[in-house]
C-alpha cells in the first residue's frame, strides 16, 4: 500500500498530546485499512499508554501488533507470534530499544508513531 508520510505526520501530530503512541497507530491504521469497530480498538488502546502505563512496552509497537492481530484473524499461534517478532525486530533495528522509559527522553514520540505507521502500511508488515 502505497503511503503518504506527510499525510500520516500530520495526522500523528494532531492527534499527539490526546491520545497515546498506541490509539494513534491503531486510529490512523484502522482507517487505512478500512477495517470495522475502530471506537472499539481505540477504547482498548488507552490501556497501552505510557509504555503499559509503566514505562515499559512503547505503545507503537504495541498498537502495531494488535494491528497486525486484526489484519490477520486466522493465524496459527506460532504465525501470530512470528509477525509480532518481526515487528518487534523492525522496531528495535530504528530505535535500538523498545522501552517507553528509555526512548521517550531521547526521540519525538510522534515520529516513533509516524515510523510504526508507515512501517506497517507501506512495507506490508502485517
Amino acid at each position: 500500500m502505497k503511503i503518504d508520510e506527510k499525510e500520516i505526520e500530520k495526522l500523528v501530530n494532531e492527534m499527539y498530546g490526546k491520545k497515546n503512541c498506541c490509539e494513534c497507530v491503531l486510529k490512523i491504521c484502522t482507517e487505512k485499512l478500512g477495517l470495522e469497530n475502530k471506537k472499539e480498538f481505540e477504547n482498548l488502546a488507552q490501556f497501552f499508554g505510557s509504555g503499559l502505563n509503566s514505562g515499559c512496552v512503547c505503545g507503537a509497537l504495541i498498537g502495531a501488533i494488535l494491528i497486525s492481530n486484526l489484519k490477520n484473524k486466522d493465524l496459527s499461534k506460532a504465525e501470530a507470534y512470528a509477525i509480532s517478532n518481526k515487528l518487534h525486530q523492525k522496531f528495535i533495528a530504528r530505535n535500538k530499544v523498545a522501552c517507553c522509559r528509555i526512548l521517550k527522553p531521547k526521540k519525538r514520540c510522534n515520529e516513533i508513531v509516524k515510523n510504526m505507521i508507515v512501517d506497517l502500511l507501506e512495507n506490508e508488515l502485517l
